[in-house]
Parts: structure tokens; sequence; C-alpha cells
């Protein structure tokens, strides 16, 4: 079997440019309503974000204490979310 090695999915970017950071909850908003068409089949936008709200809520285990945190990969000089993730 043959794996083609595809291009990179964004151009080149200084990485000087980047940074590693805390995401306001605006900021969290918009990335996760961003994974809406790829994640949230079978659900409204409301609902999808509802469901990502409830996981990072103090009823469950992960969201006590604050220790539900979203982190994003974001550009220095606007603020842009780059990439998301939440730990």
């Amino acid at each position: 079997m043959t794996i083609a090695n595809p291009a990179p999915a964004t151009p080149d970017v200084d990485v000087s440019e980047l940074t590693i950071a805390r995401l306001t909850p605006e900021q969290a908003d918009r990335a996760i309503a961003t994974h809406y068409l790829e994640w949230g089949r079978g659900l409204t936008l409301a609902e999808y974000m509802d469901r990502a709200h409830h996981k990072g809520s103090a009823d469950e285990p992960w969201g006590r204490d604050g220790a539900w945190i979203p982190w994003g990969l974001v550009r220095r000089s606007d603020g842009q979310v780059l990439a998301f993730c939440c730990t």
C-alpha cells in the first residue's frame, strides 16, 4: 500500500507570530462553533454549544474547580485562534 504525502493544510507560518494561550470565553465559543459542522451532526448549533458548555461545567468531574481549560494556538497580532483544545 502506498500512502501519498499530503500537502500541508496551512500555509507556512512564522511561529514567532504564534502563542499558546488560555482562551477567553468569547474565543472558546468561536472556536467551538467552528467545530460544529464537523462534530455537531444531528444537533443544532445551540445544542452543540450547550453540550460543549456542559462538558466544562462544575457538574462534570473534569469541569470541577475550573479544571476544564480551553487552550488555543493564537496569532499574536490579532488574537485569531488557529487551533483549539481543552484540558
